[in-house]
């Protein structure tokens, strides 16, 4: 009922349709509560469902991320003209977009990953400040966007 209250609220409200508005706040707090345990109640099945549905899409984000982890240039031989980027401090060096386009369950599910499955170390101030930010967002919704970026650390001694 969320779903489609809230898609006619957003855009058939042309249609005249009668107590869209009020079904949706009635429905809103019932969802917000309902929703994020589709996909677990517990911090350990939230990790189990989000990595029994997940392991496709992870399996290939790891293999990208080892990609572009590498200075192979052979999977992406352009580079921007640094004519037109006077004020970028690096031109030279490649970087590499991956867009993957998924589903809200998906979504979710991975969102729990990130939250639950113990990736960083809870003791790091910018995965604290990250954590907290996971745990305001309510909802997923349609155009829902996690940008993933990795950084070198040039300190660190080369493998």
């Amino acid at each position: 009922i969320f779903d489609n209250i809230k898609y006619d609220v957003q855009h058939n409200s042309k249609l005249g349709l009668k107590n869209t508005i009020h079904l949706y706040s009635c429905v809103k707090p019932l969802a917000d509560l309902i929703v994020p345990q589709e996909y677990g109640i517990t911090e350990p099945e939230k990790v189990e469902i989000g990595r029994m549905i997940l392991s496709p899409l992870v399996r290939k984000l790891m293999a990208d991320l080892k990609v572009a982890s590498t200075d192979d240039t052979s999977d992406n031989p352009y580079r921007l003209n640094p004519s037109y980027m006077p004020n970028v401090l690096s031109p030279g060096r490649y970087v590499r977009t991956r867009l993957y386009f998924t589903s809200e369950s998906l979504i979710h599910s991975f969102l729990n990953l990130i939250r639950y499955a113990g990736l960083c170390n809870p003791e790091d101030e910018s995965w604290t400040e990250a954590m907290e930010y996971l745990g305001s967002v309510r909802e997923a919704q349609y155009h829902t966007q996690i940008v993933l970026m990795m950084y070198e650390d040039r300190l660190l001694p080369e493998k």
